[in-house]
């Protein structure tokens, strides 16, 4: 009786497994919620017509890159997951975290959430990260099975290639989910700005590149077993390099420390002094927005963690702030991101498309903290049971829930 009993557990594993379908998970950094109000896309509106296409995509605050990755993979928002920006600093061990020094990155005490990495790999999934952007940690379980690092010289086909391959490999062996990472419009966005033909450019190559996997798919026969899930972790808005607003300035004669710059700044100094800090601050706050740490407001989900300053201050819309060494280059972006994640410019997308997914369904927004417990359904795994993100909130653009 027992032998049946584990015979026919073993068997409903596998065949759950064999069954599962494979996901790619397309992160198009930068990509704004309007991105195809004025063109033709015709891949991206085939998706949308056979599938789930969101009017905006909501990211975390602060609306940087590298924190809302870590939230749309870990459906925690940064407080939760660790990285509270793109660049911050350990004020206890004094730290920092960066891509400016070597290695700075790779330590495993920043990375306090569990990733979908880490979920599918303890529950048998297999999972493949291409051009990541995440570092390569020396614990494995917080990356990828298959890892393929950041390339800035490697050519997007050549990405799609590489991960596409992988489903080529013995069936047991290969990933059922892989993330791909694509830097151009956030890139050309920061240069050009939003509404440059660059950026246009951009759009239509990320267009071709879809229809690439499309047909990519089709030829290993794979098309119909594929989900498709299209993201971007942030939207950027155009600027005005007058509208700088010049800390050094505002704290003159006041020694502070500046962590981040732009649209988003925290701000630290002696103890004696944080109080004259915070109402130097507020006297001048008309493009800006101050806080101490503990009254930001509710919506931000960004005050409990050690990490961040005692003083937050957050940029009115078109505006960035600055300081004496830092403001030629602030003045030479075009465009920015990093404020209010209720800005609607700082939304991103949402598409998807596959078999787990509705068919020309349409909804208002998705919280990019509700992907996480998608991709866990999808790959019937358990996700953890502190996350952030809300399954009830999305189940409905899922086939099996809205038949």
């Amino acid at each position: 009786t027992i032998f049946l009993f584990l015979f026919c557990a073993l068997f409903q594993i596998i065949h759950s497994q064999d069954k599962s379908p494979y996901t790619l998970l397309i992160s198009l950094d930068g990509v704004r919620y309007d991105f195809d109000k004025n063109d033709s896309l015709p891949n991206f509106n085939f998706i949308k017509e056979n599938g789930v296409k969101a009017n905006s995509l909501t990211p975390v605050f602060p609306t940087l890159s590298l924190p809302n990755l870590f939230s749309l993979l870990s459906g925690l928002y940064p407080i939760n997951h660790g990285i509270i920006a793109n660049t911050f600093k350990d004020p206890i061990k004094n730290d920092f975290y960066t891509t400016r020094i070597k290695g700075a990155r790779e330590q495993n005490k920043w990375y306090i959430g569990e990733t979908f990495w880490e979920t599918a790999k303890r529950q048998g999934i297999i999972t493949a990260d291409i051009n990541s952007i995440f570092p390569r940690l020396s614990d494995k379980n917080k990356i990828a099975d298959f890892y393929i690092e950041f390339n800035s010289d490697s050519s997007y086909w050549q990405r799609i290639d590489e991960g596409l391959n992988f489903l080529t490999i013995n069936y047991a062996e290969r990933p059922n989910f892989l993330h791909f990472y694509f830097e151009d419009v956030d890139l050309k966005s920061h240069i050009f700005g939003v509404n440059s033909k660059e950026v246009n450019n951009s759009y239509h190559l990320f267009d071709s590149l879809i229809g690439y996997i499309l047909t990519k798919l089709k030829t290993m026969n794979l098309y119909d077993s594929t989900n498709i899930i299209i993201v971007s972790e942030h939207g950027d808005m155009d600027i005005d390099s007058n509208n700088t607003i010049n800390l050094d300035n505002i704290l003159s004669g006041i020694r502070y420390e500046l962590q981040n710059y732009g649209t988003f700044a925290m701000i630290d100094g002696r103890k004696t002094v944080l109080q004259e800090i915070f109402d130097s601050l507020k006297l001048h706050s008309v493009n800006y927005d101050v806080y101490f740490r503990e009254d930001l407001p509710k919506h931000f989900n960004f005050s409990n963690h050690p990490y961040i300053s005692p003083i937050i201050l957050i940029a009115k819309p078109g505006w960035v702030m600055s300081d004496n060494s830092l403001e030629n280059k602030t003045i030479s972006l075009k465009a920015v991101n990093g404020y209010d994640n209720n800005v609607i410019d700082m939304h991103g997308i949402f598409y998807a498309m596959g078999p787990s997914f509705s068919k020309n369904y349409e909804v208002e927004t998705i919280n990019i903290i509700d992907i996480y417990p998608i991709l866990c359904h999808i790959h019937r795994i358990i996700p953890r049971n502190n996350i952030d993100g809300s399954f009830e909130r999305v189940k409905n653009i899922l086939k099996d829930l809205n038949e």
